[in-house]
């Protein structure tokens, strides 16, 4: 028997929600083992690259891992709303896959963290801000750098909530008018 293929918006949100998982993990571990007094056992370059080289080179971390971990939960929420988004209108894994290639450089440079914000054009900051890893990066920064507490964060936190709200409202409009969703009842 085949083997049923997943949909492009289940493979999307999965894909999304376990990177940003695994990131948001990666740190939790890093940072238990750090605090522990313990070595930070590194099995490649991608775990160096998700939070490791922090405590490889003496980089002092402010932060705490609980606050990191509650702010990861409504990006974790709104990328994978936008994921369902993406993949309800691209239809299939490899249009969402290529698409995503595509435009992951240039949505890292107007999230402002490897190019100034100051020097990106307003209007394209405006918008850049309905990208979830634009108020990611900067409630991150905050978090785990600058030892902010969590109500530091408040602006970052409800963006990526209402983004996610935003999305799922999306998404859900879009699964129903395709008749993929049942209407809602009406009393």
């Amino acid at each position: 028997m085949m083997a049923e293929m997943e949909s492009p918006q289940l493979v999307a949100a999965r894909l999304a929600a376990q990177a940003a998982l695994a990131v948001a993990r990666r740190t939790a571990c890093c940072d238990l083992q750090h605090r522990a007094g313990e070595p930070t056992a590194h099995r490649g370059p991608l775990d160096v690259y998700q939070g490791d080289a922090d405590y490889l080179y003496g980089v002092p971390r402010l932060g705490n891992v609980g606050p990191s971990l509650l702010f990861a939960v409504p990006f974790v929420l709104s990328v994978g709303r936008l994921g369902f988004v993406v993949a309800g209108l691209l239809r299939t894994p490899l249009r969402v896959s290529l698409f995503l290639a595509a435009l992951g450089l240039s949505l890292f440079m107007v999230a402002g963290f490897a190019w100034p914000a100051e020097a990106i054009p307003p209007a394209i900051r405006s918008v850049s801000f309905l990208i979830p890893s634009t108020s990611a990066i900067d409630g991150f920064v905050k978090l785990s750098q600058m030892g902010a507490p969590l109500s530091a964060v408040t602006p970052e936190f409800l963006t990526l909530l209402g983004l996610a709200m935003f999305y799922n409202a999306i998404a859900l409009v879009h699964e129903t008018s395709e008749g993929r969703l049942p209407a809602p009842a009406r009393p």
